[in-house]
């Protein structure tokens, strides 16, 4: 099983481009944090994400730099040529993506909705 989730913050605004087969992708950059030992203390690491049509969409439209999201997808690693080289990237390639848990975690006020019902 290839599955792997990502809570973090995005470290730039997402950019919307259609690829050659004229489907929607987005990639952004998005950093999660781990504590590293007493010495070095917390380290910061950033993960590449890709998400593609309608997924795509959605986090161009509703996340910014800074947004908090969960991603859930794959590690996708793909080979391109740099300066002659062979290079290797490794993505997440995003199956769904969760940006409604910062909206409720900024907006939190301490009330409930529901303090009015009567049951």
């Amino acid at each position: 099983m290839n599955k792997v989730i990502i809570a973090g913050r995005l470290g730039q605004d997402p950019e919307l481009k259609q690829g050659k087969s004229g489907v929607d992708v987005v990639s952004i950059s998005v950093a999660t944090n781990d504590y590293a030992g007493k010495e070095k203390g917390e380290e910061t690491n950033w993960h590449r994400i890709i998400a593609f049509s309608h997924t795509a969409k959605a986090i161009a439209s509703y996340t910014k730099k800074g947004s908090f999201v969960v991603v859930e997808g794959m590690l996708k690693t793909r080979e391109y040529e740099k300066e002659g080289k062979k290079a290797y990237i490794t993505e997440v390639i995003a199956s769904s993506v969760d940006f409604s848990s910062s909206a409720s975690q900024e907006k939190t006020t301490g009330s409930s909705a529901n303090d009015d019902l009567p049951y």
